[in-house]
């Protein structure tokens, strides 16, 4: 049989630290083993031999194998109990290892080997993960027996870990730690130590039994600060049977309402009949209210709406103001968004045959109506945004085109159309888009000929020193 030489213990080859060293009597836990090559070489490491009985001792066989032994049974100095033990699993971190493990009288032993031949470098290490581990309830110091086995080489050392009551302790904080009024918040805490966990600061103490496995207990309580102050200081305490205890204080601020966003889409100015979303949010409030509206006004606090704003204009008002108001704690702000609109314009008031002296016309963004007045006096007023505005017809005194037409409106690409005018009082005329300045006879009568190219709005622009008219037809081009 193989001489073998047995290094002295502490002599081990390799270094192992276990994480964490201070352990609560009543805790499970985890603990990381951390296995070390210290040295500055490589360090050749056989694929693991599992000796057939779970009582053979280290050195029992070739290769590498290192047994982690955990102290068992009812003594200070144990870890955990035996009835304990059948939890406690391990596991490798490293996919080139695996763990087993066996129970003698008083100790749980894990084997722990490398699955083939392989070398691990200077520094390099080699984590196994221990779970399950119910702390026992006996202060004491265990002391865990590390043996290994390196190419025949016996040694062994020794972690000590330290098992201590657990702390009266308390932790806590609030989430949110700001609300509105009416709003709760919920205290998150963690405690250790005692019975029960007592919030007191508004009203009656809610008492919280700790119950349940521990010893660290956590948890979140729902709490209505005050209402007529901005601050209210709860204080958590974790209490003993024997009403010792640790106390530790939490505060909730009790905030006026915040409107974060107040917006409109799409940006202004618009038509009166065109539409329009507005957006809010709004913190800390228990009502808001979109103002003016077609009932109570109320709405949600975050939201959005698509509506009208034409339908509330008065007259020639422009813009419409709407008001986003919110109700909770002192102070209760608002804000203020103006939309505004594309001023109410006449697109053309005029005859559409100088014999019968039909009337047509058309305008947008306003309302519309006609007065008759002696003889052939007609006025038409438009009320809207920039308004009002009137134009006449059959008053040869006033500023007035009274007649536009083409002699075709609708043609091909290139073709000529001649446009006829009656515009009176006028001391300078212009057709758009293309700003031809155009004339009129003494009576007023006026054409010019254009060749469209492609459909095109034709306007004809009167003005008298302030004063502007329009008039304006389409020609609609073919291919």
């Amino acid at each position: 049989m193989k001489s073998r030489q047995r290094a002295t213990s502490g002599a081990t080859q390799l270094q192992y630290h276990l994480d964490p060293t201070t352990l609560y009597m009543g805790d499970t836990v985890s603990l990381q083993l951390t296995i070390t090559n210290p040295s500055q070489s490589a360090l050749a490491l056989e694929r693991g031999y599992i000796p057939p009985r779970a009582d053979a001792r280290v050195g029992d066989g070739s290769g590498t194998t290192i047994n982690v032994r955990f102290p068992m049974g009812d003594s200070a100095s144990d870890l955990f109990t035996q009835g304990a033990a059948s939890n406690v699993s391990c596991q490798s971190l490293d996919k080139l290892w695996a763990c087993s493990q066996f129970v003698l009288p008083d100790a749980l032993v894990f084997r722990i080997y490398p699955l083939q031949g392989s070398s691990l470098p200077p520094g390099g290490t080699v984590q196994i993960q221990f779970s399950n581990i119910l702390v026992s309830n006996s202060q004491g110091a265990p002391v865990v027996r590390i043996l290994e086995d390196i190419g025949g080489d016996d040694a062994q050392t020794t972690l000590s870990l330290l098992k201590q009551p657990v702390p009266l302790s308390i932790q806590a904080f609030a989430d949110p730690p700001t609300v509105g009024l009416d709003q709760t918040t919920a205290i998150h805490w963690t405690a250790s130590g005692g019975s029960e966990v007592v919030i007191s600061g508004v009203g009656q103490p809610v008492i919280i039994p700790l119950e349940g496995p521990g010893p660290f207990y956590s948890q979140q309580t729902p709490v209505h600060p005050a209402q007529n102050t901005p601050q209210t200081t709860f204080t958590v305490s974790v209490v003993t049977p024997d009403k010792q205890q640790q106390s530790t204080q939490v505060s909730v601020q009790l905030s006026p309402p915040i409107i974060d966003v107040f917006s409109v889409s799409p940006v202004t100015p618009i038509d009166t009949d065109q539409s329009v979303s507005l957006q809010w949010s709004a913190r800390y409030a228990t009502q808001a209210f979109l103002r003016p509206s077609a009932g109570s006004g109320e709405v949600p606090v975050q939201g959005s709406k698509v509506l009208f704003p034409g339908k509330f204009l008065t007259d020639n008002s422009n813009p419409v103001v709407f008001t986003l108001s919110t109700v909770g704690y002192q102070p209760q702000p608002s804000k203020q968004l103006a939309v505004w609109f594309n001023p109410a314009r006449i697109l053309y008031f005029r005859y559409a045959d100088l014999q019968t002296k039909k009337i047509e016309y058309d305008f947008v963004n306003g309302t519309a109506s006609l007065a008759y007045g002696e003889g052939d006096l007609v006025t038409l007023s438009v009320t809207g945004p920039g308004g009002p505005l009137q134009q006449f017809l059959g008053d040869d005194n006033a500023l007035a085109i009274q007649y536009f037409a083409a002699s075709a409106t609708t043609v091909s690409p290139g073709a000529s159309v001649t446009l006829s005018f009656l515009v009176t009082q006028a001391q300078q005329i212009v057709l758009q888009p293309d700003n031809t300045q155009v004339t009129v006879d003494a009576n007023g009568n006026g054409s010019t000929v254009v060749t469209p190219t492609q459909t095109t709005t034709y306007v004809l622009v009167a003005t008298r020193g302030a004063q502007q008219v329009t008039s304006q037809l389409q020609i609609t081009v073919q291919s």
